[in-house]
């Protein structure tokens, strides 16, 4: 290990973060309790540390290499540094074996510090990724955060027909409410009285059309004989009718 080796223990939080170096020994050489999470406010932070311990081999730790430590993972990898992550239960228990009697941000920081000292080949190292992957991660998040948001909204969706029509969801035509046919047929005839006035073809018709050719005559059939002896106030058929416009595709 080399003796001018020097540990910069992070502790991460949403605005601002807390930094602490220790040298070989494990004594702190080193602080900031309140660095902001901004690029600009990191760079100085780490001219800093620089300038305080010329000639030192420095290496980070965090408990964490996205999310509020982004900013920081993408700053110390384009400024050449090594930087390695600290498993939050790990550096828990290393905690809690340290007997502490207070925690706080400065002093987690120093934590992190004397654990990756101890820990250190055991670490895995923080690498940010390429500009491409990055990006392929917002959107596997983004699309990932849609689709939680569709399956509320379609089982909200759901709970509504079984409770006031469940002749929708009874009559077995749509087995899956979140395509275009299912909403764009409630959307259009969500009022069971316009549903039972619409003519067999042209109820065929749309759904044809929702569906590329693979709903035929026999799904409109099925669809309006369903409804032929259902009966609903006039409010309730209303209400029915907004109920599928959270999830309704664009």
């Amino acid at each position: 290990m080399e003796s001018n080796l020097v540990w910069v223990g992070i502790d991460v939080g949403r605005y601002f973060h807390a930094w602490c170096g220790l040298d070989g020994t494990g004594q702190v050489v080193w602080r900031r309790n309140r660095v902001s999470n901004t690029t600009k406010a990191m760079t100085q932070a780490l001219g800093q540390l620089r300038k305080a311990l010329p000639g030192a081999a420095l290496r980070f730790a965090a408990e964490e290499a996205g999310g509020n430590a982004a900013a920081l993972a993408r700053l110390l990898a384009a400024e050449g540094e090594t930087a390695f992550l600290a498993q939050p239960l790990r550096v828990h228990r290393f905690h809690l074996a340290l007997g502490a009697p207070h925690k706080s941000d400065p002093y987690d920081a120093q934590v992190i510090a004397e654990f990756a000292r101890q820990y250190a080949p055991r670490l895995p190292r923080i690498r940010p990724g390429t500009p491409e992957l990055r990006a392929l991660r917002v959107l596997s998040r983004r699309l990932e955060s849609v689709n939680r948001d569709l399956r509320r909204s379609l089982n909200r969706l759901r709970s509504t027909l079984a409770e006031y029509a469940p002749e929708w969801l009874i009559c077995g035509v749509f087995s899956d409410w979140s395509t275009a046919a299912a909403l764009g047929t409630l959307e259009r005839f969500g009022r069971i009285s316009k549903l039972r006035r619409t003519t067999l073809g042209r109820l065929a018709l749309a759904l044809s059309g929702w569906t590329r050719g693979r709903f035929k005559r026999d799904h409109a059939q099925r669809l309006l004989e369903a409804f032929d002896q259902v009966s609903l106030p006039p409010l309730l058929e209303l209400s029915l009718i907004h109920i599928s416009e959270p999830t309704r595709p664009y």
